[in-house]
């Protein structure tokens, strides 16, 4: 994935961190999910194919459609 840095925020809320990227990748959905579920889970990261937990925090991973075209958006977010 290669990130568009323009696009992304992050911030601390009452609750916890909240984090925004958005990136672009040839590479098929497919390929990017199989490599997530792989590095995610080596890292303590619970769940598959596009949503995570780990402690008190959600990673979602999701194909979007947005003016610049098709990307890839990575949040953190919490529980």
């Amino acid at each position: 994935l290669s990130i568009e840095p323009a696009l992304g925020f992050a911030f601390d809320s009452p609750n916890g961190r909240i984090v925004m990227i958005f990136a672009s990748s040839d590479a098929s959905a497919r390929e990017i999910m199989l490599f997530y579920n792989e590095a995610l889970g080596a890292i303590g990261w619970i769940g598959s194919d596009g949503m995570w937990r780990r402690g008190t925090e959600t990673l979602v991973i999701s194909e979007v459609s947005t003016a610049a075209g098709g990307l890839w958006r990575l949040m953190v977010r919490p529980n």
